[in-house]
C-alpha cells in the first residue's frame, strides 16, 4: 500500500505544481488588472492636480509592493523586434502602445525615439496655461498614444503643431514618425526570440515565498495572507469536522435501519420526507433554525450569530466547548441539509451489497440482521462512501459561505465573500490554493481508506 500511496503522491506533485501555477497566473492577472485601475485613476488625479511626478511615484511604490516590477518568468519569449527592456514600462496605456508600434513597424531605436519625444510634449502640454487649448491638446496627445496609422497619427500631429503655432514642416514630432515609417522593418515582430531573465523574477519570489508559507500581503489591511487564512480556517474546520461527523454518523444508522426487512413499512414514508429536507434551500433552512431555534426566536435556546471571544484564563476546553455552543445551530443546519443525500446513498449502497451470496450465507449462519447488515454488509459497501467522505470535507469547506454569513461566523466562506467585495485578490487566490491543496491531501486519504475498507485491493 505504502508503496502506491508514493507513487500516487508523485504524481500529486506535478499535478500541485499545475495548480499553484494557475493560481500564480490568475494572481498576476488579476494584479495586472488592479494596477490598470490604480493607473488610470492616479493619472486622471495627477493631470488634475499636476502632480505628475507624484502620480509616477506612487505608480511605480505599487507597482514594487506587488512585485510586478520584475520580468514575470524565468524566460520570455517575444518578437525579435521586442527588446528586453520593454517589460520596464509600467504605465498600461504607453505599454500597449509601444507593442502596437512594434508590430507595425518594427524598429525599436526609432520607436523609442519617437516615444520619448512624444513624453516631452505631453509634458509640455501638461503646462500649457490655457485651459481650453490644454484641453484640446490633450485630446490630441491621447490619440497619438492610441494610433498607429500614418495617416492618423499626422492628422494629430497638424493638429498638435497648429494649437503650438509651430510650422508643420518644422514638427519634430512628425520628422520623428517619418523616420519610424522610412526605417519600418515589419517582418521582426513575426521573428521569435527567446531571453533569459534569470531568477529576479515575479515566479520566482512568488514560489519561494510559498514554500515558506508566504502567501502575500492582503490588499486591504497589508496583513499577512497566511495569517488571515488560519484565523478563518480554524473556525471553518471546527464546523466543518463536526458537521461531517454528525452527518456521516446519522447517515449509517439511518441506511442501516432503512435496510432492515423490519423496517420495510417505514421506508417509504422516510425516503419520502429524505427527498423532501433536500429540496428545501440551504439558506430558507437556516432562518427556520434561527427563528426556532435562536435567542431571539420561539425556544431561544442557542446564540443567533457570531463566536463568543474567549480568554485564555478560561483554558482550551471551555474555549472548545464554548465554540462549539455557537456553532450548535451552523452544524445542525448543515447536517439537515447534506443528511438526505448521504443517508440514501448508504442505503442504496446497502441494498446492492445485500443481493451477494456471503449475506444470504450470513444470514444463513443464523446471524442477526444488525450484524449481517452492520458487519458484512456495511463493509463492502464502504467504498463509495470513502469517495463521498473524501470529497465532502474540502466541499464543506468552500461551500460553507451561505451559512457562515448567515449565522455570522468568521470562517473560511465569510472570508472568500468579503475578500470578493473588496476585491482582495491575494486572499482569494490564497483560499483557493487552500482548497486545491485539501482535494489533493483527501484524494491521497481515500486511496489509502479503500485498501482498509477492502482488503481485496491490491496496489501495484
Amino acid at each position: 500500500m505504502f508503496r502506491y500511496l508514493g507513487k500516487r503522491l508523485l504524481i500529486l506533485i506535478p499535478s500541485l505544481w499545475l495548480i499553484l501555477s494557475i493560481v500564480f497566473v490568475l494572481n498576476k492577472t488579476a494584479l495586472t488588472q488592479t494596477a490598470s485601475s490604480f493607473y488610470s485613476q492616479e493619472s486622471k488625479t495627477g493631470y488634475q492636480s499636476g502632480q505628475e511626478e507624484g502620480k509616477e511615484r506612487a505608480f511605480q511604490q505599487y507597482l514594487h509592493r506587488t512585485g510586478q516590477d520584475l520580468p514575470l518568468f524565468y524566460f520570455s519569449l517575444h518578437s525579435l523586434a521586442e527588446p528586453d527592456t520593454l517589460s520596464r514600462i509600467t504605465a498600461p496605456r504607453d505599454f500597449a502602445f509601444l507593442k502596437k508600434m512594434l508590430l507595425t513597424y518594427g524598429n525599436w531605436p526609432e520607436i523609442r525615439r519617437y516615444y520619448q519625444s512624444l513624453l516631452r510634449f505631453e509634458n509640455k502640454v501638461s503646462r500649457v496655461s490655457n485651459v481650453a487649448v490644454r484641453n484640446k491638446l490633450q485630446r490630441a496627445v491621447d490619440g497619438l498614444f492610441v494610433n498607429t496609422d500614418p495617416s492618423q497619427t499626422k492628422l494629430y500631429l497638424r493638429k498638435c503643431c497648429t494649437f503650438l503655432h509651430v510650422a508643420q514642416a518644422k514638427c519634430p514630432l512628425e520628422e520623428q514618425l517619418n523616420a519610424v515609417i522610412d526605417k519600418a522593418q515589419p517582418w521582426r515582430s513575426f521573428v521569435p526570440a527567446l531571453h533569459w531573465n534569470g531568477v529576479q523574477t515575479q515566479y520566482h519570489h512568488w514560489f519561494t515565498q510559498l514554500l515558506q508559507a508566504d502567501l502575500g500581503l492582503s490588499l486591504r489591511d497589508s496583513r499577512p495572507v497566511a495569517g488571515i487564512i488560519g484565523e478563518a480556517l480554524g473556525n471553518t474546520l471546527m464546523m466543518v469536522l463536526a458537521t461531517t461527523a454528525f452527518t456521516f454518523l446519522l447517515a449509517t444508522l439511518l441506511g442501516i435501519w432503512l435496510s432492515h426487512p423490519a423496517h420495510f413499512r417505514w421506508r417509504k414514508p422516510i425516503l419520502s420526507f429524505l427527498y423532501l429536507l433536500d429540496t428545501i434551500p440551504l439558506f430558507i433552512l437556516a432562518l427556520v433554525l434561527l427563528l426556532v431555534l435562536s435567542g431571539s426566536g420561539m425556544m431561544g435556546i442557542f446564540p443567533v450569530y457570531g463566536l463568543e471571544n474567549t480568554a485564555h484564563d478560561d483554558g482550551f476546553f471551555a474555549r472548545i466547548f464554548s465554540q462549539l455552543y455557537h456553532l450548535t445551530i451552523p452544524v445542525f443546519c448543515l447536517t439537515l441539509a447534506n443528511l438526505p443525500y448521504l443517508s440514501n446513498q448508504v442505503y442504496r449502497a446497502l441494498q446492492q451489497v445485500e443481493s451477494q451470496e456471503y449475506i444470504q450465507t450470513a444470514r444463513a449462519k443464523g446471524l442477526s440482521e444488525y450484524t449481517v447488515i452492520g458487519k458484512h454488509a456495511l463493509r463492502n459497501a464502504l467504498l463509495p462512501l470513502i469517495t463521498l467522505f473524501t470529497g465532502f470535507i474540502p466541499a464543506f469547506i468552500g461551500g460553507a459561505l451561505i451559512t457562515e454569513v448567515i449565522f455570522a461566523i468568521p470562517g473560511m466562506g465569510r472570508l472568500l465573500a468579503d475578500s470578493v467585495l473588496a476585491r482582495d485578490n491575494p486572499v482569494v487566490l490564497g483560499i483557493v490554493l487552500c482548497l486545491a491543496l485539501a482535494k489533493m491531501l483527501f484524494m491521497l486519504l481515500a486511496d489509502g481508506l479503500y485498501y482498509l475498507a477492502d482488503p481485496r485491493i491490491r496496489f501495484r
